[in-house]
């Protein structure tokens, strides 16, 4: 088969011809349709991000929309033809400790994943990828000239996952940081599908922000300008009593994550996904006396996939709004470069 190797740090992907992977008792083979491109996909080759890299040379890319090519003589309830999301968290948990986890194709989690990162070191950028069973959903074969669109559930499962870890309940405010972001702008969009009353969108890029605000009335947004007082303001005029905030803020410093905190009613929670720059000052006494709730939320519970797939299916959550750019994977440098520009709810994709 086809595949995209990365053969050393800092260097570029070269298209390789490799051995499909060979099946795993407990896992299956997925021929890949479609498999989405993080907008910081060339910060991981380079080595800069990431805990536990993955020993290379290897098949990065993270998930995968595909169909079943070959099931593990352990697996139960997936068979051969099957159209299926196949996503990328792998979770060893044990009773007596801590979860050791990777993310396929891409790296380890935590400092004793080694053995799982062996076992699932390649990803989908290829023809064909191999992934546990534990984490497939399937898809209903209606959908399947829809794969470019739905292989942006990598971004959604992330962002759903984000909801659920705030408590979500449908009627809620929300504020989202750095809603310009895939992850931002996705939470905005399973916000108004699950029945949010308002969404307030923090973010610097007046262009994305507008490209959101026209999306649906309930969604509004603040350009930031960096000075948290006068951001904070123009929050609070929106949104007084905001429910929740999730923050998607990748920013090098903390003021738009300040100005969040700042938007919450008595007894909201905000919960954490982004990957901003620097600690965070946080008033203890504020925290304490308004009974804030502050959550880290890096990816998300083993129903959260099935659950997004059925809003899917049943029209509750519209894909059409997604602006996919899909590359081949002869030209999977040229999506790399691209995906950095690729804001909001637009979306870099490879086909094999």
């Amino acid at each position: 088969m086809k595949a995209a190797r990365l053969n050393a740090p800092g260097e570029p992907l070269v298209i390789e011809e490799i051995p499909v992977p060979a099946v795993h008792p407990d896992g299956v083979v997925v021929r890949v349709l479609s498999s989405h491109m993080m907008s910081y996909t060339d910060e991981v080759f380079s080595g800069g991000e990431g805990r536990l890299p993955t020993p290379t040379p290897y098949t990065p890319g993270l998930s995968a929309v595909g169909l079943v090519e070959e099931v593990g003589d352990d697996v139960i309830g997936l068979a051969k033809g099957d159209f299926v999301f196949c996503n990328p968290h792998v979770v060893d948990a044990a009773p007596d400790r801590d979860p050791e986890m990777i993310l396929i194709g891409w790296f380890g989690l935590t400092p004793g994943a080694g053995p799982l990162l062996d076992k699932w070191k390649n990803g989908s950028f290829a023809e064909f990828a191999g992934y546990p069973a534990t984490c497939v959903t399937r898809i209903d074969p209606s959908l399947k000239d829809r794969h470019a669109a739905l292989a942006h559930l990598n971004i959604l499962t992330v962002a759903y996952g984000a909801l659920q870890k705030g408590g979500w309940q449908p009627g809620c405010s929300l504020v989202v940081n750095g809603v310009t972001g895939n992850i931002g702008a996705s939470t905005a969009l399973l916000a108004l599908a699950l029945g949010a009353r308002k969404v307030v969108g923090l973010g610097r890029d007046r262009e994305v922000l507008a490209q959101l605000a026209r999306i649906d009335p309930r969604i509004e947004c603040v350009a930031l300008s960096g000075d948290t007082g006068t951001d904070l303001e123009a929050l609070l005029q929106m949104e007084p009593r905001a429910d929740l905030c999730v923050d998607a803020s990748a920013a090098p410093d903390s003021s738009s994550t300040e100005v969040a905190l700042g938007g919450l009613k008595y007894g909201g929670c905000a919960v954490w996904v982004g990957g901003v720059g620097t600690s965070i000052p946080v008033s203890y006494a504020s925290v304490l006396i308004r009974e804030l709730k502050i959550v880290g939320s890096y990816m998300y519970d083993t129903d959260c996939p099935l659950q997004l797939v059925r809003m899917i299916e049943s029209g509750v959550l519209d894909l059409s709004l997604i602006d996919t750019h899909a590359y081949p994977l002869e030209k999977i440098n040229d999506a790399i470069s691209q995906a950095p520009h690729c804001k909001g709810i637009s979306s870099v994709v490879i086909q094999p």
